[in-house]
């Protein structure tokens, strides 16, 4: 979709499945697994699966047809800028492994990476820290994915299981710090981007056709 303002390109979703299992997806890999090798997995979403809820998921897959949970890694990428492994887990049947978690909208498959350490504490309800990884060596890059660190480890501190107390002026505080960061990252691409390259928003359009206008 593209993006005609600057709020509608800060709510746009940049991070999704890589290009490729090699490069910067493969470096992430190895620095959780030593020896691992992510593989595609095709997400065929079971029809009472939630979204963001993959451990939960495939038990109550597992109770009605089998087959066995396998821990791992979901590997996302926003193009240029970074690469982060998050807490994911697939169904597996006959050898055969399938991600029954719906994703955003146009998500076929994602690269996984097993990983039988990678436990979930289903005591808690708590799921492991996304590991990320710049790709770019942006100080812009580089402060945004230490808020998300941030942020996180401050929603872990004020939650029990599933359910959180939050302050609602460090949730905003959080929140606009990201969006600044992330309009920051936005400018230093706009910047970097040939006029008729493919957008930077992800809308498949030409730069010069899209968000050119924003950051004219």
């Amino acid at each position: 979709m593209m993006a005609r303002n600057v709020e509608e390109l800060l709510q746009t979703l940049r991070t999704s499945s890589p290009l490729s299992l090699d490069g910067s997806t493969a470096t992430l890999v190895q620095q959780i697994v030593s020896d691992g090798v992510a593989e595609w997995v095709s997400v065929t979403p079971s029809p009472t699966a939630v979204m963001h809820e993959c451990f939960y998921n495939v038990r109550s897959h597992i109770e009605k047809h089998g087959g066995a949970l396998i821990y791992g890694w979901a590997v996302w990428e926003w193009p240029d800028v970074f690469v982060e492994a998050e807490h994911h887990a697939v169904w597996e049947l006959d050898g055969k492994l399938i991600d029954v978690t719906p994703h955003e909208a146009g998500i076929e498959r994602v690269a996984f990476l097993r990983d039988p350490s990678a436990t979930f504490d289903w005591s808690h309800s708590s799921s492991r820290e996304n590991v990320r990884m710049p790709i770019s060596k942006s100080e812009a890059v580089q402060e945004y994915l230490d808020t998300a660190r941030a942020q996180r480890a401050w929603m872990a501190e004020n939650s029990n299981g599933r359910e959180m107390t939050l302050d609602p002026r460090q949730a905003a505080a959080f929140f606009h710090k990201s969006r600044s960061l992330k309009l920051e990252i936005f400018a230093e691409l706009a910047a970097k981007c040939g006029r008729n390259q493919p957008c930077i928003c992800g809308s498949g359009e030409k730069f010069k056709k899209c968000c050119a206008q924003i950051f004219a």
